[in-house]
């Protein structure tokens, strides 16, 4: 069952966001995991006390994929680098097919 993830963030630096995302993107096409959707979000109408500027849908062909993706070691390096410098705050707002 494909498993997809709906997330905000709250991005504080954009360079170090976007070397995040350049370096964990080919990580992510090795588990088979895409960005269906990635967007800067420009204005929010109804916050609910959090702060979002980037909104994405991550997609996957298995829950397993899913797994296999976070906990490798590569993606670790990468994410504890660039993206916990540039991102303040995350709200996953949906996940389908745990």
């Amino acid at each position: 069952m494909p498993y997809e993830k709906t997330v905000g963030l709250y991005v504080q630096d954009n360079e170090k966001y976007d070397q995040y995302r350049k370096f964990m993107g080919p990580i992510l096409a090795k588990h088979n995991g895409e960005f269906v959707y990635d967007c800067h979000v420009s204005d929010m109408l109804k916050p609910h006390n959090t702060r979002i500027n980037r909104l994405f849908l991550l997609r996957f062909p298995s829950n397993t994929d899913k797994e296999k993706f976070f906990t490798d070691p590569e993606y670790q390096v990468v994410r504890d680098t660039y993206f916990t410098a540039a991102v303040a705050e995350i709200h996953c707002l949906s996940e389908t097919g745990l």
